[in-house]
């Protein structure tokens, strides 16, 4: 189960008591005996003062004094003297001394970078003093103003480069410079210089021409010292999957794509509408042995070789799964792995981040070479422009793979905690980045400014963007858009309604009808059709549900019913399949009970795909692909233990890649679903009247057609003289009749249960037309062309 029984985590300290009673729906423990009194929170309200949450009211003394209480660091046991204990709730009135909020004022300032304990004799145990949100409040009125750039900044002229850190707590700075990759001891450690007010640490260093040169920094905090990567570095060193990693000092002006960006032209879309989104994991789409690659399987210049298939399928923009740099994978370990496993794997989808800036080097030819894997990656988005696709890049700016990322480099800073200090974890990984503020907003848009930039991407996918401020990705996105050519950026991602917390306007699903400039996933069309989400081991209309086909209509009409409203077809996103759950043929598989093992069962598979794709491809929102649906996808279970429903991998996130591979080689029933599935994209993008873009003239245009059955439907579309017919029949074993009210005799079909065409289908079947009555076979969808009289 998902529900948590409390709202918190349940802590036990040994040191009070070897027994302890808990109670349901409350997250405190409660030690067995007689009744001690706790100190249930404190946390630095100033630098000087200490508020205190007691279980229950404790009489303070009425003399100015500490009252028992005493304050230490937790490293070395030093104190601070307490001046006074007073009730926080009336602190100038000593004879209301019985409080359960106390404020401790201390004579000395406390250190930020360091812990800090209060106990009490009458009390159970000492607490941990929270610094984290006095370190937050503080660190805002620190910071270097707008468009100050951080990071490595190579300067080819004087051959030196000046390092750039934001961390306005540490005492000292290091610089350490490595010539070679992954090298073992520093060839230069040089102090850093920090200017007060804006919390910036600097150094230039011209003592060699630092090209190639690769960099870390060591903060020190009081008594501790953390190595940190740089959050800006624009390349980094090859990354084993351990210890913070370093970065890269790099010319950007020669890391260019291969030839540079001569013969690329920008992918222009007229409207965000007219977008047809194909979903691809760099390392998945070459990685099998019968891709035939050239280049080393499962890298940036092998997918460049698969490029023709995408063109030739006609989807107008690939999304790159992950490719900024991320954690939980050795960079080095490049081989094919096939232990038939969902666990335990170098395998990594990339949903960990590790740096904003940096590319991942794991897709790179070599991760040693720091230019690699920005000259290939550069070149692959350059080539998919060739081709005529634009690239969207898949982007997690909600949470990194582990805290001490940024917080190593700003304490208390860049993440969201509760009020009681605990980091919140609406993210389900752990952290949330507190986009919010300051300097993790301006980490974001930089971010952002830096790929659309340097890298030409046409927009970006993100990841729980419900947890994500509204105000930075859209100042995110005016400026990007004020690049050239730049001014159609898709933005779009998870708008789950997510955020647990303080107020805050966040970009879910719920904004939709403030903004017309992002996008977010349509759960509700996903799970009428198909199911999906936690929610795998159900059916949809598709796999045989009875389903009130208007909460159908008006999806494909961008009306959300019941999850959020939107005031635009292009504020969702129509998809029943993405990385994430089962695919599309093995949901189908799994919940109408088949088996890809046999021709008449991967038929159903194929016919059940065609419908669920009929309706994602004539839908008025953006439509979405996961790569590989159109080819009968699937990730088996194999040897899986974990991650799995039924002989399927639904979770493939660090599966092996005889689990994750695209599918090259694919049975005849699923190439016939390939080609009508590009069929019906040529259908979409020749066919203006599927992509309005204006909800007015969406509710003008399109009309549902009576029909009283629950497994079969029919809509139609009348634009620009002419009338587009849509009926789909999602019985298993029995043909329907549906009456159009229209007079068909002129018109013409687009798309039956074998085919799909813009011109239309040369041998008609699945289907059959009596005057305005059209008989639909079972599992078949159908589209008529009429001229309008």
């Amino acid at each position: 189960a998902w529900e948590k029984d409390g709202d918190a985590d349940r802590i036990i300290d040994a040191r009070a008591s070897s027994a302890w009673v808990i109670f349901q729906n409350d997250s405190k423990t409660y030690p067995y005996g007689p009744y001690v009194p706790t100190i249930e929170g404190a946390r630095l309200s100033a630098k000087k003062e200490i508020v205190l949450e007691l279980s229950g009211r404790y009489g303070l003394d009425l003399e100015a004094g500490p009252s028992g209480f005493s304050v230490s660091y937790a490293d070395g046991g030093r104190g601070i003297t307490i001046m006074d204990a007073v009730n926080n709730a009336d602190p100038d009135t000593r004879q209301n001394n019985y409080a359960r909020r106390v404020r401790l004022l201390l004579t000395e300032e406390a250190a930020l970078d360091a812990t800090l304990m209060v106990s009490h004799p009458a009390f159970l145990a000492p607490a941990r003093v929270e610094a984290a949100a006095l370190s937050a409040s503080l660190a805002e009125g620190i910071t270097p103003p707008e468009g100050y750039r951080l990071g490595a900044i190579y300067d080819a002229r004087t051959k030196s480069a000046d390092f750039r850190l934001w961390s306005p707590f540490a005492s000292a700075a290091t610089l350490r410079l490595y010539r070679q990759s992954l090298g073992q001891k520093a060839d230069y450690s040089l102090p850093m210089v920090k200017d007060a007010a804006s919390g910036v640490w600097s150094l230039r260093f011209d003592a060699v021409d630092p090209e190639g040169f690769f960099y870390e920094y060591v903060l020190t905090f009081g008594s501790r010292q953390a190595v940190v990567l740089d959050p800006y570095a624009l390349s980094m060193d090859a990354f084993t999957g351990s210890g913070p990693g370093r970065g890269a000092v790099v010319d950007m002006a020669k890391a260019q794509p291969k030839g540079g960006w001569e013969g690329y032209t920008d992918v222009v879309l007229a409207q965000r509408e007219d977008a047809i989104i194909y979903e691809l994991s760099v390392r998945d789409f070459t990685i099998s042995p019968d891709a035939g690659t050239k280049a080393r399987p499962g890298s940036y210049l092998a997918f460049i070789e698969k490029i023709p298939y995408l063109k030739e399928l006609g989807v107008s923009h690939v999304q790159l799964m992950p490719v900024l740099n991320f954690y939980y994978t050795n960079e080095l370990d490049t081989a094919f792995e096939a232990n038939a496993r969902a666990s335990d794997n170098n395998y990594n989808w990339g949903y960990d981040p590790h740096s904003y800036f940096a590319p991942e080097g794991w897709f790179s030819s070599d991760a040693r070479d720091p230019y690699a894997r920005i000259v290939e990656l550069k070149t692959l988005i350059k080539e998919l422009h060739k081709a005529g696709l634009g690239v969207l890049l898949d982007v997690v700016y909600n949470h990194t793979a582990n805290t001490g990322i940024l917080d190593d480099i700003v304490p208390g800073y860049y993440y969201r905690r509760d009020v009681k200090g605990a980091l919140t974890n609406n993210s389900g990984v752990g952290n949330d980045l507190a986009t919010e503020r300051v300097m993790a907003s301006r980490l974001i848009r930089d971010s952002i400014y830096h790929w659309v930039d340097e890298y030409k991407v046409d927009g970006f996918r993100f990841d729980l963007m419900g947890l994500i401020d509204a105000d930075t990705l859209l100042k995110a996105r005016d400026a990007s858009s004020r690049l050239p050519d730049k001014d159609d950026l898709l933005f779009q991602g998870e708008g789950w309604k997510m955020y647990r917390g303080p107020a805050l306007t966040v970009l879910d699903q719920n904004y939709m009808t403030t903004t017309d400039l992002v996008s977010v996933f349509n759960d509700e069309f996903r799970d009428i059709l198909k199911a999906g989400g936690l929610n795998d081991r159900a059916k949809g209309f598709v796999t045989g549900r009875p389903i009130n086909t208007v909460m159908i209509f008006n999806n494909l009409a961008g009306r959300p019913m019941l999850n959020y409203r939107a005031d635009d077809p292009g504020d969702s996103m129509n998809y029943v399949s993405a990385h994430d759950n089962l695919t599309l043929a093995d949901n189908i598989a799994f919940n109408v009970g088949l088996s890809a093992a046999y021709p008449a069962e991967r038929a159903e598979i194929a016919a059940r795909s065609k419908l669920a794709y009929f309706f994602v491809l004539t839908g008025q929102p953006i439509a979405f692909m996961h790569g590989g649906d159109e080819r009968g996808r699937s990730k088996p279970r194999l040897k899986s233990s974990s991650e799995i429903t039924g002989d399927y991998v639904h979770n493939s996130y660090d599966a092996s890649d005889d689990i994750n591979q695209f599918p090259w080689t694919i049975a005849r029933e699923y190439e016939g679903l390939a080609q009508w599935v590009q069929g019906l994209i040529a259908i979409r993008k020749a066919e203006s009247g599927l992509r309005l873009g204006d909800a007015a003239l969406v509710e003008k245009a399109m009309k549902q057609v009576p029909h009283d059955d629950q497994l079969s439907m029919a809509w139609t579309l009348s634009q620009g003289g002419t009338t587009l017919i849509m009926l789909v029949n999602a019985n298993f074993d029995a043909a329907v009749d549906i009456q159009t009210g229209l007079n068909l005799s002129a018109a013409r079909a687009l798309v039956d249960d074998d085919e799909a065409s813009p011109g239309g289908v040369a041998r008609p079947s699945g289907f059959s037309i009596r005057g305005s009555t059209v008989t639909v076979a079972p599992l078949s969808a159908v589209m008529l062309k009429l001229p309008t009289p």
